[in-house]
Formats: structure tokens, sequence, C-alpha cells
């Protein structure tokens, strides 16, 4: 086995690992809900300090705001890959650090959440929050301001810290660089919904995008999603299905 694909596999296992620990780690401290009910996974291939990686997800923050309680959203970082297993990512250091938050953020924010609420709320506003201040992600102290300004606190907050101090942040970053170049993702930002490819942002432009890429076409394509994840059309959060007698 190659060096690349030792380090690859232990970092596999070290995130495996980090999901186990933290959610142990919560249930003693932070009370738990879990939720059963099926959402749509979007996947966002970003690089933490690429212009068009903010832009594509001020976007998302819109599709967000109509459908966020049908889908689940991730996001995962596109970097290269050193003759030594090392990760370089195309903005230097300072996003390399910046993945590695949005990351640990992404991770521990989703323990402890309470019933109803938005797995993956508490990390898309640490990554909002980030945008906000663009050319300082990646800082020690934009992170620690983001992590109060998405609502992290005690044990959430510590196990984020660690996350992105320690060894685990590390792993994260190398499993979800090593999924961007599985998955074929170069651009920053690349769209992938439930599963499937969907579009592209870069270099300022929406482009082989079926479907569209305007807030709108992006809400259509997540309604059709859930309808067929679950077989029931969510009126309640996309209207009246089209085509649907009346």
């Amino acid at each position: 086995m190659t060096r690349s694909a030792v380090l690859l596999l232990c970092a596999a296992c070290v995130c495996g690992l980090a999901l186990v620990a933290s959610a142990a780690e919560d249930r003693g401290a932070l009370p738990l809900a879990v939720e059963r009910v099926p959402r749509v996974l979007i996947e966002l291939f970003v690089m933490s300090r690429c212009p068009d990686a903010r832009r594509a997800e001020d976007r998302f923050n819109e599709v967000l705001k109509q459908v966020h309680s049908i889908v689940d959203l991730r996001t995962l970082y596109i970097a290269g890959e050193g003759p030594d297993g090392s990760v370089a990512c195309k903005h230097g250091p300072a996003e390399c650090a910046g993945n590695v938050q949005q990351l640990c953020a992404a991770l521990h924010g989703r323990h402890g959440i309470a019933r109803g609420e938005d797995p993956f709320q508490r990390g898309w506003s640490f990554l909002q929050c980030q945008n906000n201040k663009f050319s300082d992600v990646g800082s020690e102290e934009l992170a620690e301001e983001c992590l109060e300004a998405a609502g992290f606190s005690g044990v959430r907050a510590a196990a984020a810290r660690a996350c992105w101090s320690g060894p685990e942040g590390g792993a994260l970053l190398r499993y979800s660089a090593a999924e961007a170049r599985r998955r074929g993702a170069a651009k920053s930002c690349t769209v992938y919904v439930d599963g499937q490819y969907r579009c592209t942002h870069d270099s300022a432009q929406w482009y082989d995008c079926p479907g569209g890429s305007e807030v709108s076409d992006f809400v259509n394509t997540l309604c059709a999603s859930y309808r067929r994840l679950t077989g029931r059309w969510p009126e309640d959060v996309c209207g009246p299905e089209p085509g649907a007698a009346a």
C-alpha cells in the first residue's frame, strides 16, 4: 500500500472515531435529538478563500431560506495532494486553516441539536460569518468570533477548537480533499444534489447547470428530489406540485 493510501485510510479512521467520540461526549453534556425525517443532500465542493465559492454560498443561502427544512447541506474542500501525502491549498496556508475550521464547525455543530433544528445550521452560520470578513478567513481570531456568532458554546465550542487545533481537523481535510478528487470536483464551487452532479460556479459564472442556476431553479430541483426520495411532494415548503390536479 502506498504512503498516500495509508494516510487516506488513517484519515478515514480518524474521521469515524471523531464522529463517535464527539457524539459520546455530547451525550453527557448536551441534549440530543435524533432526526428521522428524510432530507435531500446538497454537497458544495469549495475552497474557503475562493471568491467563487463565496458567491455560490451566497446563492445557496437564499435557496436555504426557502427549503431548509427538507435538505441537508455539506461542504467539502478542494485541495491538492503533495508527494508526502500533505494537503496543498490553492490560496495558501490560510485557506487550509479556513477549510479545517469550517469542517470542524460543520462536524461539531451537528451534535446536540434541538429537535426540529436543521442539522447543518450551526456549521453553515459559522461559514457565513467567516464570509462576512472574507480576507480574514483562516485566522484564529475570526474563527473564535464566528463560533460565538453561530451559537457554539460550552462542550460544542471546545470540541470545535480541539478539532481544528489537533489531528482531527487535518484528518477531516485530507478525507474531504480525497473525496473531491474522487468525485472529479476541481472547480470551486461544484454542486451535487442527492449524489448527482448539478452545477458549477467558476470565474464568476454558473455553467453546466441542467435545470438552471437561479435560486428558483435550485429550489425546484430540491423539491423534485424530495418527491423522489420520499414519494411525497412537500407542498408546505414548495407549494402546489407542478402538473398536479387541482
